[in-house]
């Protein structure tokens, strides 16, 4: 990126194609971000073409969950644009990070204070100025951040190693002065006489004829921002008066304040902001990952700032700009790519250190993403299983290969089946031999279907849910587990199965697919042998019945009825006890729904009971195979907010249709004045 020129035509073509060349090989790196990766270059785009147009620095923000990629993404960028030599990185999560910031600016401000500078400040979240209950908190040296972000400046020598810098400038100017009084000379870049005197002047440990060494040199070429060399050049042939110049010079710049100017600036800001990303605290690998996608894809701007006032006062969340990039979690789709990429360069580097060809079989893929994949904890776990289960075999086998090369062995087919790995060696076409060893594996183990009464009851309570969700609500689960990883975990149905609004009408079958799991265990097993699984179930039904009667209008009464404690207002305890019974009423509605529902539809029911008894797990596509053998002519209901067009909209358009036939009163009309008299006397 070159500054120094003035801008033509020519160059600012040249920044352009670079910097969408920049854009193309990012998405070709990284998975499943491209939007973020164009919001990105997007926003940085006039700063890269014409940064001195700037008034104050750019500030581009980029949140998400941890591995997604934000950090290495920006990093890459930084890279493809060659403007790694005027980059400060600092992570805003280690102790006295303020402090390093200013002393490293202090070190190179200068220099990079002339040209477009780019900060990247990482884990933002940890400097956090105010904690959970909306106390000041935080780092104190966390201001100079701010300030930068705000105003562009840096003032010079307010940290301790400035402060420390100056103090020995100005020391050595008075060993020079009481050397002079008396009456030690110098010449030639030489102390003229007396060294075994200066020498004790100046604290040395032996005399030397140097008038200043490599250590008390040092910080008169920071404050001067001159290297060492360029000091000796000046002590060379320096006399008294040349020596006193420079120590003056060097108190001079000690005794000022040196403002930096940095408006010019690029500012990347990179966070998990867990408050925005609430997912970010399951870690159960049996979520599903397409999900927690389909959520952060929702995530923008106003989020993000609601998620930043519990953590930054509101003055410094205006500093942070509007531009807030919420990255994406992976999806199954991303984690394939990524898996698939990663293996494909352990090949490369395998093969380049043995001369034999790996290969890695699609079973490879297949056993990284069943037992490296956790949703919510991005491409690490991802990478750290590959060294796990693939490297540390690796190894092995190409030795075993290396043995085999007087039979013509050139290459290695890699696969996995039933906690084994093998090693075909390959002669041209042929295979010559087999090697194996053993592979265990954790989440392959824990997730095996045990078919046993615990799996039993989990199948056919998951069942009910997923068989109600689909009848009633018209919504296809992503996924249904009975026999989870997580062992905390014994079983759920994952997907957006509700609306984010609700519906009068659509109260109760909600309820009814929240009761389905307890509804179904009791049409299996019998009303004596129903258990405790339904615990969670009946605390989040009662709490939706009880805040739909008390808090969303669809009670009895028109006020909103919310107890001081919000945390318990799902609890029975209100006034007359009439919303309660409502609820109630609700809830004893929404099971007899969730009865009749599940005995009208029990072959349904029982396809999906038996696929989660026997293999533990249904995914969408034989979710999907399920529904449609069962309910032809089935059609997934589009969620209101979502871009549903159905009732509401057609309710609302005939409505307005039918106003428009309507003639309108003309203005001072009978009715026209009786509005104007009542907002008069209102």
């Amino acid at each position: 990126m070159d500054t120094t020129n003035a801008l033509s035509t020519e160059i600012l073509a040249e920044r352009l194609a670079r910097l969408e060349a920049a854009a193309s090989a990012l998405k070709r790196e990284f998975s499943g971000i491209d939007r973020a990766i164009d919001r990105v270059v997007d926003a940085i785009r006039s700063w890269y073409l014409m940064p001195e147009l700037q008034a104050r620095p750019l500030v581009v923000n980029l949140w998400g969950l941890t591995g997604t990629g934000k950090t290495s993404m920006v990093l890459r960028l930084i890279e493809l644009l060659d403007l790694g030599d005027r980059t400060f990185r600092f992570d805003l999560g280690l102790e006295n990070f303020g402090y390093h910031l200013s002393s490293e600016l202090e070190k190179r401000g200068q220099h990079a204070a002339d040209t477009p500078t780019v900060f990247v400040f990482d884990e933002i979240q940890n400097a956090r100025t105010i904690d959970e209950t909306g106390k000041e908190s935080g780092p104190r040296d966390a201001k100079l951040v701010w300030e930068l972000l705000d105003t562009g400046t840096f003032i010079a020598g307010s940290t301790w190693h400035s402060r420390s810098r100056s103090t020995s400038v100005l020391a050595l100017r008075s060993f020079v002065d009481v050397a002079l009084a008396e009456g030690i000379t110098f010449a030639e870049g030489r102390v003229a006489d007396e060294p075994e005197r200066y020498a004790q002047i100046m604290g040395r440990s032996e005399a030397s004829l140097d008038i200043l060494t490599d250590v008390e040199m040092a910080p008169i070429g920071e404050t001067l921002e001159l290297p060492l060399y360029r000091i000796r050049q000046r002590l060379e042939r320096a006399g008294t008066k040349e020596l006193v110049a420079l120590l003056d010079e060097a108190r001079a710049l000690a005794l000022s304040q040196r403002h930096y100017d940095f408006r010019s600036a690029l500012v990347f800001m990179i966070g998990n902001l867990d408050e925005a990303f609430a997912m970010s605290g399951e870690l159960n690998p049996d979520s599903d990952p397409d999900q927690f996608r389909d959520a952060t894809l929702r995530i923008g701007a106003p989020e993000i700032k609601k998620a930043l006032r519990k953590r930054f006062r509101a003055e410094q969340i205006a500093r942070l700009g509007s531009i807030h990039v919420a990255y994406p979690a992976l999806g199954s789709a991303d984690y394939a790519r990524v898996i698939r990429s990663r293996l494909e360069r352990v090949s490369a580097d395998a093969e380049e250190l043995s001369g034999l060809r790996v290969e890695f079989d699609a079973s490879i893929d297949a056993l990284v993403l069943a037992e490296g994949v956790y949703p919510t904890q991005g491409v690490r776990s991802v990478l750290s299983t590959i060294d796990e289960l693939v490297k540390a075999g690796l190894g092995a086998f190409l030795a075993g290969a290396l043995a085999a090369r007087e039979r013509g062995v050139d290459a290695a087919r890699i696969s996995y089946a039933d906690g084994t790995m093998y090693a075909e060696l390959v002669a041209g076409t042929r295979c010559v031999g087999m090697l194996e060893r053993p592979c265990p594996i954790e989440l392959g183990r824990r997730r095996k279907s045990a078919r046993d009464d615990r799996q039993a009851i989990v199948a056919a309570h998951e069942a009910g849910h997923a068989a109600l969700a689909v009848i009633l609500l018209g919504r296809m689960p992503r996924l249904a587990v009975s026999r989870s990883a997580d062992d905390a975990t014994q079983g759920f149905v994952g997907g957006r199965l509700f609306d984010r609004i609700v519906v009068k009408d659509e109260l109760v079958p909600r309820l009814a697919v929240l009761l389905g799991g307890r509804v179904a265990e009791r049409l299996v097993f019998g009303a004596e042998a129903v258990t405790d699984g339904a615990s969670s179930d009946l605390s989040e039904a009662t709490r939706f019945a009880l805040e739909s009667a008390k808090s969303d209008g669809f009670g009895p009464a028109l006020e909103s009825h919310r107890e001081p404690a919000g945390s318990q207002n799902h609890y029975f305890h209100d006034r007359d006890g009439s919303m309660e019974e409502l609820a109630s009423a609700w809830l004893r509605e929404a099971e007899a729904l969730a009865e009749a529902t599940l005995r009208r539809h029990e072959v349904l029911f029982d396809a999906f009971a038996g696929r989660l008894f026997e293999d533990g797990r249904i995914d969408r596509a034989a979710i999907e195979t399920i529904v449609a053998r069962h309910l032809p002519g089935f059609r997934e209901r589009t969620a209101i907010f979502d871009g549903s067009v159905g009732r509401h909209a057609d309710a609302l358009r005939a409505r307005l249709a039918a106003r428009s036939s309507v003639a309108v009163p003309a203005a001072g009309s009978e009715v026209g004045a009786d509005v104007a008299a009542y907002g008069r006397n209102g």
